[in-house]
């Protein structure tokens, strides 16, 4: 292509009647060569920027509201539906019953306890304001849950023998609040059967305070 060029503008100077060298007719070509690619150039800018107008369509003519075409409905997909399967929950490990006089250390710890479950006969007494013989208290099997903490949960008494329900009440109380130390490695349930003590001489001949009936 480029010794076209160069027998082109030969030709043309003959034509002419100028005389040219050989060096001459060579900056010629490669002159005219130059030009031929920034005009190039210079027009695949320009088309590159040109920017054209945007053409309305008309689809007044489609079926639909507004011209547009309304989409069916997907249909479900055979695949097999996935759920969530919760797991089972673990169910909590049962404790073991413990009878109170089993556990040295725990035995001792609710002496002062028991002591006071005794006592529960003559509060009742003096709430209703009547002799602490009057008060039925004979034997019941109390059975706790007890954990680590001290905490003390699912107070039961179970009446052997004829015992009054305030009196029952009233011991409850005193268990479920007793506070002891460092009582149990696991939760425990621990168990014991209570004799409540017969009243002595002393206690018969106990005054009753005056006061107002629960």
């Amino acid at each position: 292509m480029e010794r076209s060029k160069f027998t082109w503008v030969a030709v043309a100077a003959v034509a002419a009647g100028v005389t040219l060298s050989t060096g001459s007719l060579a900056r010629a070509a490669d002159g005219d060569a130059e030009s031929h690619k920034e005009g190039a150039l210079k027009r695949f800018d320009t088309e590159m920027s040109r920017t054209g107008e945007v053409g309305d369509v008309d689809l007044r003519g489609t079926k639909g509201d507004n011209g547009i075409v309304k989409a069916g409905r997907l249909g479900e997909r055979p695949e097999t539906k996935v759920t969530r399967v919760e797991p089972a929950p673990t169910p909590p490990a049962a404790a073991a019953t413990l009878a109170l006089s089993d556990d040295v250390l725990l035995s001792h710890q609710y002496e002062g306890a028991f002591a006071a479950v005794d006592n529960c006969r003559f509060d009742v007494a003096r709430r209703r304001v009547v002799p602490p013989s009057e008060i039925q208290a004979g034997t019941v099997t109390f059975r706790w849950l007890i954990d680590p903490s001290g905490h003390v949960h699912d107070m039961r008494a179970e009446v052997v023998s004829a015992t009054d329900k305030d009196l029952i009440k009233c011991a409850e109380m005193v268990l479920a609040n007793w506070a002891l130390i460092n009582p149990v490695e696991k939760p425990t349930v621990l168990e014991r059967t209570h004799v409540f003590r017969k009243l002595s001489a002393s206690d018969k001949g106990r005054p009753v305070r005056v006061g107002t009936k629960d």
